[in-house]
């Protein structure tokens, strides 16, 4: 899932900085990079996740 996720985004960036709106790249209006930063805290944190339960179940803990 989180990969699905990364691929998405990875995407993302790219068309944000292509796409124009009004003049001007989709990627400079302040409201999307907050959606930009928020996707990106989101995906990070739930790989961590991941990886914590991974290396939870790892040493047999519950």
């Amino acid at each position: 899932m989180v990969g699905i996720c990364q691929g998405a985004f990875d995407k993302t960036i790219p068309y944000t900085k292509e796409r124009k709106q009004f003049g001007q790249r989709i990627f400079d209006f302040q409201g999307m990079q907050h959606q930009i930063a928020s996707l990106a805290t989101e995906i990070e944190a739930a790989r961590l996740l991941t990886y914590n339960a991974a290396r939870l179940r790892d040493a047999k803990l519950p």
